[in-house]
């Protein structure tokens, strides 16, 4: 997708990640045969970073979220990432942002974690790449913090498209979507591009 692709072919070149070569540890979340359904452990922590962590990842992209509370989801990852200098999570603000203000989803709202908002990419004429896109969730948050900290382009990106349920064989296709959860992998491959910069310096 988006972080890490680097086959070389003439097709997907035009693809590449933001930190093509990057080892990636991938969790599936989701739930078989719903769209949109997510089947999140109940300890976060223990659940899903902690597994990533012991995996050997320390930057930990998330597209997904729900919620304008500072709920369990949020606490827990404040809790984990406090403790845990070495390991960045990284958040989807959301895509309510037509909606107005304090908007990000939880847990984007945590303390302790990245939220991404979404820009504009300059796909069409009247797309300024100098401004938020209208769906992007606003901060801040209900506490006041500001939220999101970071925005990213996401409007209109190419990434990985998935197979239909019960295709077999291989296959590379692409597809263009936009969201912060597309805004969110930018971010991810570009902190992995400082990590890389700062360990061989």
């Amino acid at each position: 997708g988006l972080c890490a692709y680097e086959k070389n072919n003439a097709q997907m070149n035009a693809n590449r990640g933001m930190a093509s070569g990057a080892k990636i540890a991938f969790f599936d979340i989701g739930i078989n045969n719903k769209e949109q359904d997510l089947a999140i452990p109940d300890d976060l922590a223990a659940g899903v970073y902690s597994t990533a962590y012991t995996a050997g990842a320390r930057i930990h992209s998330n597209s997904w979220g729900g919620g304008y509370l500072y709920d369990a989801f949020t606490l827990a990852t404040d809790k984990y990432l406090y403790g845990k200098e070495d390991f960045l999570a990284i958040f989807a603000a959301g895509n309510s942002g037509s909606t107005g203000a304090y908007t990000v989803n939880s847990p984007a709202l945590s303390k302790n974690a990245l939220a991404v908002a979404c820009s504009n990419t300059g796909h069409s004429t009247t797309s300024n790449i100098d401004h938020i896109s209208s769906f992007s969730s606003h901060g801040p948050a209900l506490d006041g913090r500001i939220k999101p900290d970071i925005t990213a382009p996401g409007n209109y990106l190419s990434s990985a498209s998935a197979r239909a349920e019960g295709s077999t064989g291989s296959s590379c296709q692409i597809t263009s979507k936009s969201g912060t959860s597309m805004a969110t992998p930018v971010v991810a491959g570009t902190a992995g591009l400082i990590v890389q910069y700062f360990q061989d310096a």
